[in-house]
């Protein structure tokens, strides 16, 4: 671009107001195009640097820390039923799932 024109920041970068270039996003922090800022994405969530978005988890897993690039299938007896999960939960007394990670309900 000439001196006249601004860049456009990419996909996990940032600038702020009056830079003279981006930055990238600090390590397992994301953007979108053209922001001024970077999200670390919470527990219950994942980071895609593909999207440049935080993705909650789906339904059967979860993820307990800021800034996880997975999602943790929850283990046998255990299941997350909606999506966003911080953490599974026991099955109920007198249901089970004794061979199935990553359940949605048991």
């Amino acid at each position: 671009p000439s001196s006249t024109e601004c860049a456009e920041c990419g996909l996990n970068e940032y600038s702020s107001t009056g830079a003279s270039f981006c930055e990238a996003c600090p390590d397992l922090s994301v953007s979108q195009e053209k922001s001024s800022s970077c999200t670390v994405c919470q527990p219950g969530e994942r980071v895609s640097l593909q999207t440049g978005q935080c993705q909650l988890c789906a339904a059967g897993t979860f993820s307990n820390r800021s800034s996880a690039l997975a999602c943790t299938p929850c283990p046998v007896n255990q299941y997350a039923p909606e999506t966003g999960a911080t953490e599974c939960l026991s099955c109920p007394a007198g249901t089970a799932n004794p061979t199935q990670t990553g359940a949605a309900e048991c």
